[in-house]
């Protein structure tokens, strides 16, 4: 941790808010949310908590913090949520979009229009869907369009155009889809009368329209105007007819919203169902990018919030296979243990997340060859790199130095086969002697039958040629390709090339290389962390009386033993841990060393 960011987080105040993590680039790499900010910024960074290697990989990234104060945790939650969507933190929970998808739009105009977009402007109307399945959505509009005519025209109408006589009918009003409130044949009431059922149909109020509709028939009766009532009379026929055509729970379920979210083999997914009296009106099943590999209440948490901001109309109650003993913001009950029609309900939701799966992991698997084989071609690869080892160096200002090989096999993580290295010859942070150290503990004496397809180093030109140099002195120069993938820009450099190579950003290729290279990170990180905290349990300095832990963890952090510390100069520690401090620590250690 960099001073400037430990005095961040010294300013970090106890109130509610959201916490911006940013990298050394300025890039905002993770969002969240907190009833008290100082307490969990400060958790992130606390040696006794057990994270996981994913969020080490995130910590070791963090150069600064931001924070925004608010007054509650709900407007902590609506903050959040919007600084995801418009930042897409790498390291936040994401639903996979939806841009591909179409959604039912009704314009805001004064003869509203009901038009079929893929692009989501709230500006233009009010929106329904995405619909996942076309094929329904266009059913859905066709059956509408039978019983309840609407205009499909582009006409800029408005009352007093119409009033002027400035248009004329189409062929649409001829065929009976249309009833050209364009001449004046429907009245802006009664074509906003119109589309206000088809709102009340796509958000599935059928019962709720259909008992307004024939309290106005009755009254159409009674006043003797029987041509409209007949034609009310009409609709509810056709509503009826509508109904029966929708997928049926049961009526008396009402309004029901069911979440499933399942994770499987390094996937994590999500079906989302709206029941709407006692009918499913839509279904969604999505993919979730957790790159923490958060637990299953916070991803439901998450994942409610994208919903909520996609799609309108959510129920009050919610039923979901995940177990959360914190109330969930939006619904007024959940049931977490659902029973009868419900845990059917929740079956189907459960069955469609298994089967996304099922097809993720298939396809990851057919797609693996085919990547390979491109990643050959991107880097001009002497063979197909069916094995491929990353190495990375990982210490805290040169104290505790790691170094971890990662391996995948054919595209996949082989943990197994993952190794890391304590540094014995390299004292300070010098990456090159790093390198090559573990370059020859790793590649000198192993069989030219266990050496990779490709070697990745995690560096720029420096890194490459330290490599390429050893590989030359254990002579294993020439046997297996090597790389190195610099960070800032995604460069790769290859041996013999005076510039990088740099492969599309959305090649499937360059997503392995960046998996390895993030793989190796984290790996390195949680070994290097765990052998820093050993020797900090170990460390005499604990013994020493007014010297907290937490003095002792940021000695450690740049020191990497007692006798370092006594060899650096005084005004150096001072400014670190404060001058009593120091002093205290000093006197401690030199009466130990007597």
């Amino acid at each position: 941790m960099t001073e400037e960011l430990h005095q961040q987080l010294e300013a970090v105040t106890n109130d509610p808010g959201v916490y911006i993590y940013r990298n050394r680039q300025g890039a905002i790499i993770y969002v969240g949310k907190a009833v008290n900010l100082k307490r969990r910024t400060a958790s992130y960074f606390n040696s006794d908590a057990k994270h996981s290697g994913k969020t080490l990989l995130m910590v070791s990234q963090i150069a600064s913090v931001e924070t925004i104060v608010v007054r509650n945790e709900r407007e902590a939650l609506l903050l959040e949520n919007n600084l995801i969507k418009e930042n897409k933190p790498k390291f936040n929970i994401r639903l996979k979009d939806d841009k591909t998808y179409p959604w039912i739009c009704i314009t805001r105009e004064e003869f509203p229009r009901i038009i079929v977009t893929r692009r989501y402007n709230g500006k233009l109307g009010t929106y329904y869907g995405p619909y996942t399945n076309i094929d329904t959505m266009k059913r859905t509009l066709a059956a509408l369009r039978e019983f309840l005519p609407y205009r499909t025209c582009k006409l800029p109408l408005t009352e007093e155009r119409v009033k002027n006589g400035l248009f004329t009918s189409c062929l649409e009003y001829h065929i009976k889809k249309c009833n050209a409130p364009c001449i004046g044949r429907q009245t802006k009431g009664e074509y906003g009368e119109t589309i206000d059922i088809v709102k009340h149909l796509l958000q599935g109020k059928v019962a709720e329209i259909t008992h307004i509709l024939r309290a106005k028939m009755e009254d159409c009766i009674e006043k003797l105007n029987f041509e409209q009532a007949d034609n009310l009379h009409r609709t509810i026929e056709a509503l009826k007819l509508y109904q029966e055509k929708n997928s049926i729970v049961n009526p008396k379920m009402g309004g029901v919203d069911a979440i499933a979210i399942l994770s499987r083999g390094g996937y994590t997914a999500c079906t989302y169902i709206q029941i709407r009296e006692g009918r499913i009106i839509l279904t969604v099943t999505k993919e979730i990018q957790n790159p923490l590999e958060e637990d299953e209440p916070e991803v439901l948490r998450r994942t409610i919030m994208w919903l909520h901001a996609r799609y309108t109309n959510w129920a009050p109650l919610l039923i979901t296979n995940v177990v959360t003993p914190d109330p969930i913001d939006g619904y007024e009950s959940v049931d977490q243990d659902p029973k009868g029609e419900k845990k059917g309900l929740m079956e189907i939701a459960l069955i469609n997340t298994k089967k996304l799966l099922i097809e993720l992991e298939n396809k990851r698997q057919e797609n693996h060859e085919e990547i390979l084989e491109r990643m050959q071609k991107d880097l001009s690869l002497s063979r197909i790199p069916k094995r491929i080892e990353c190495i990375d160096n990982s210490n805290t200002l040169g104290t505790f130095p790691v170094s971890a090989c990662v391996v995948f096999t054919d595209g996949k993580p082989d943990k197994k086969e993952y190794r890391s290295y304590s540094v014995k010859t390299v004292v300070g942070p010098n990456d090159y002697a790093t390198m090559e150290e573990v370059i020859t503990r790793r590649y000198g004496k192993m069989p030219e039958e266990d050496l990779p397809d490709l070697l990745i180093l995690d560096g720029g030109k420096g890194q490459l040629h330290a490599g390429i140099e050893t590989l030359k002195r254990i002579e294993k120069f020439g046997k297996f390709d090597i790389v190195a993938l610099a960070e800032k820009r995604e460069e790769i450099f290859k041996p013999g090339d005076s510039y990088p190579l740099y492969i599309n950003k959305n090649s499937p290729s360059l997503y392995i290389i960046q998996q390895l290279r993030d793989e190796a990170h984290r790996f390195g990180v949680k070994r290097h962390t765990k052998r820093r905290d050993e020797s900090i349990k170990e460390s005499i300095l604990y013994k020493a009386k007014g010297i907290s832990i937490k003095t002792v963890e940021k000695l450690y952090q740049r020191y990497s033993s007692p006798d370092e510390i006594l060899a650096a100069p005084l005004g150096e520690i001072e400014e670190l841990i404060g001058t009593d401090k120091a002093k205290r620590v000093i006197e401690f250690l030199k009466e130990r060393t007597k």
